[in-house]
């Protein structure tokens, strides 16, 4: 008798710290009131390299502001147990040409915002485009007190919103291309392939979209949480059990606070299911020395992936540094695709 006593007690005890470990993870990664003050990214080498965070941050701190409009709409209504949730009013800020007809539509990292692309921004409108860059739900601008991680039923629907916004702006014949960095990348992958190429609703923004462009995205968002709790801390058999077990209890959380569990956001299976009969093209950039997501995470995208598709590593380059490493490959690559696309139109 004493001997199950111990063992009911045991297996309490673990169920008790696995729902405390799941508590804290889940708000370091997905409540804003904590990750916008103690992000785990502060800490990831990219953030570091000063070949990455100076232009950057120079970008972010001294645009000019009267430049960037902004924006806003109000994320779709939505449902959960029943009962009808808030829409929240999402912000972005759009630069434009003179005459706008090619759009690029950036969505920006995990805890990060619109004013974080700056630098993309830029880059994008010396060639021609008008510039809409995004602030997801949760981040900068934009309400919310959950991050929608990039899933489908969150972010991804929230940015075919903003594709529906400009058509109904600026006309039905611009061309967009979707330009996702870090969590905006599995954003727009779900986007793309898993609301406006299935649902018929989005029929004229996937007319629009001529490229879908992914810098440094996970697979498999479980995975990737996986990753990063033992890149940041111990990585023991035991430690390893652990983490997948908090994990399981954050992911629990999630569930009730944002509508999904962590094993349901994936973007490569969303590929692998719809990219084909969405015809629209996906160009994959991951940098070498990516520690924060691993660089196989960019060729099992590839692999999914059953659309037209290029992938593009860049050497040396750390998490979301590849356009910093090589800013001539990253943006001809880019042009490259879309004028071969409209060789292909014409």
């Amino acid at each position: 008798m004493l001997y199950v006593f111990i063992i009911v007690l045991a297996a309490a005890g673990f169920l008790i710290f696995s729902a405390a470990g799941g508590v804290v993870l889940f708000r370091f990664l997905c409540v804003r009131s904590v990750y916008s003050v103690h992000s785990f990214v502060d800490k990831a080498a990219h953030v570091k390299d000063e070949k990455v965070i100076v232009p950057l941050l120079e970008a972010k701190n001294n645009r000019d502001e009267k430049s960037f409009e902004k924006v806003s709409i109000l994320s779709a209504p939505r449902r959960f147990f029943r009962l009808p949730l808030t829409p929240l009013k999402l912000s972005a800020e759009l630069r434009l040409q003179k005459k706008p007809k090619d759009f690029a539509v950036l969505v920006h990292g995990f805890s990060d915002s619109a004013r974080g692309l700056t630098y993309l921004s830029q880059d994008y409108y010396n060639r021609g485009f008008s510039v809409l860059a995004v602030d997801m739900r949760a981040h900068g601008e934009s309400k919310g007190k959950i991050a929608g991680q990039g899933y489908t039923a969150t972010d991804g629907t929230d940015i075919a919103l903003w594709l529906r916004y400009l058509r109904a702006r600026f006309g039905k014949d611009i061309r967009i291309v979707l330009h996702g960095v870090s969590m905006g990348a599995s954003a727009v992958i779900q986007s793309a392939y898993g609301v406006i190429a299935v649902q018929k609703i989005f029929e004229g923004e996937r007319n629009a979209l001529k490229l879908v462009t992914a810098d440094c995205g996970f697979y498999r968002f479980s995975d990737q949480v996986d990753h990063e709790l033992a890149l940041f801390l111990s990585s023991g058999r035991i430690q390893r059990y652990l983490f997948k077990c908090i994990a399981a209890a954050a992911s629990f959380f999630n569930f009730f606070a944002a509508g999904f569990f962590f094993t349901a956001h994936n973007p490569g299976k969303t590929l692998s299911l719809y990219s084909e009969s969405s015809g629209i093209p996906l160009l994959i950039f991951h940098g070498s020395a990516d520690t924060l997501v691993p660089p196989t995470a960019a060729r099992q995208l590839y692999e999914a992936a059953r659309c037209p598709k290029k992938l593009v590593f860049i050497k040396d380059a750390p998490h979301i540094g590849s356009r910093f490493y090589d800013t001539k490959t990253y943006m001809d690559t880019i042009i490259s695709c879309l004028n071969d696309l409209k060789e292909e139109d014409a």
